[in-house]
């Protein structure tokens, strides 16, 4: 009895909890089993890992796309007509008469704007398309991001510590 108290003690004061099996078994047969606190994970069991992925709002790129706020996704603006002024029609001068010596002026529709008053130019912040590129707003641009995840410390198979059997020669006495 005192020798396996004094094993006891010894271990206790190396460093480590020191585990006696019972009483009944032999001195020969026992192994002190030694639980020490995982280094790696501090205890925890787990450890912190950044995981890099591709970004799932822009697929890599680093931009999306999304409607021009200029022509509402039309790809074009309507302008007032610059022949007509956006009235639709346009005085014309003809001469008319059998020897062509009497001028006429005529209120006709006009044929840039077919009479409508406007005409339909191709937007210059979408270039026509209706969307326009931006940054990601989730990856700010560069086609991935990262974050912190935790994962099962790999020293200690995510117990927070690790145990210690020595070996011992069983041809020793």
């Amino acid at each position: 009895m005192p020798r396996i108290l004094s094993r006891f003690l010894i271990g206790l004061l190396v460093g480590g909890l020191a585990l006696i099996p019972p009483l009944a078994l032999t001195l020969r047969a026992q192994q002190a089993v030694r639980y020490y606190l995982c280094g790696a994970c501090m205890g925890e069991g787990k450890l912190k890992e950044w995981r890099v992925e591709t970004c799932t709002q822009c697929g890599g790129d680093g931009k999306v796309g999304v409607t021009c706020t200029r022509c509402a996704g039309l790809g074009t603006l309507e302008r007032k007509c610059g022949r007509c002024g956006g009235d639709g029609t346009i005085w014309v001068t003809r001469w008319i008469g059998r020897h062509r010596r009497v001028i006429e002026r005529v209120e006709v529709r006009c044929p840039r704007c077919n009479g409508s008053g406007v005409v339909l130019k191709r937007c210059p912040t979408c270039g026509g398309d209706g969307i326009v590129q931006v940054t990601c707003s989730r990856c700010n641009g560069r086609g991935e991001y990262g974050y912190w995840t935790w994962k099962d410390c790999p020293y200690c198979n995510g117990t927070g510590y690790y145990a210690y059997v020595p070996v011992v020669d069983s041809h020793r006495h």
